[in-house]
């Protein structure tokens, strides 16, 4: 399996570890408590059969701190 690798606006080289061969959805949020955020997650939530159905892998990116 080769790893997804994304480089950051600092030039920091991220390896996400997931199938480059697999289709991905790699999502950016502002911070956790974003409403309209929250409501994009939900919505992820509630297609998630249809996204295992399709061999997706998702990966969400948060501004804010854990």
């Amino acid at each position: 399996m080769n790893k997804i690798k994304i480089t950051d606006v600092h030039d920091v080289l991220h390896c996400i570890p997931g199938d480059i061969n697999r289709p991905t959805l790699l999502s950016f949020y502002r911070h956790a408590g974003c409403p309209p955020c929250n409501l994009r997650i939900r919505e992820l939530m509630l297609a998630s059969e249809k996204l295992v159905q399709y061999n997706v892998q998702l990966y969400a990116v948060f501004e804010s701190t854990p």
